[in-house]
This record gives structure tokens, C-alpha cells and sequence, in this order.
């Protein structure tokens, strides 16, 4: 993916990709929630039919995250 970016002006990327869904973010730790995170069962959360695929870029700001959809690919 690096190889059609990098052309278009956007970084070649030095992490190794971890692909992931962001199900939550946290302003602010706190020891307690360590625990509520770590009893969550371990099972599927269900099942649901994708639509759509919406690639989002997310700006984070002192006053929070900005999402902006970029692209959106209707399946």
C-alpha cells in the first residue's frame, strides 16, 4: 500500500500495520477501568451485514478527536 501512497504525497508508514477497530477512547485513565476491560468475555459481540466500508481520518485536537470521512465504498 506504502508503494501507491508514497507517490500521492502521503509518508511512508515506519510502524509494522496492526489492523484494528477502534471500539472506544479514554481522555483519561483510570486504574478501575483496567479491570472492567479485562472481565469482558471473550466471545463474538454478534453478527451484522456490511454495507459500506467508510475510510475516516481522524484529527486529534486538545479539544478531541475530529473524524472526517474520506471515501465511501458501498458493498
Amino acid at each position: 500500500m506504502d508503494d501507491l501512497l508514497e507517490p500521492l504525497g502521503f509518508p511512508r508508514e515506519r510502524r509494522p500495520f496492526r489492523p484494528h477497530a477502534t471500539l472506544a477512547r479514554v481522555k483519561e485513565f483510570h486504574p478501575s477501568l483496567l479491570g472492567q476491560v479485562q472481565c469482558m468475555p471473550r466471545e463474538p459481540f454478534g453478527r451484522f451485514r456490511v454495507e459500506s466500508i467508510k475510510l475516516k481520518k481522524s484529527t486529534l485536537t486538545p479539544r478531541g478527536s475530529v473524524y472526517e470521512d474520506l471515501v465511501e465504498v458501498a458493498l
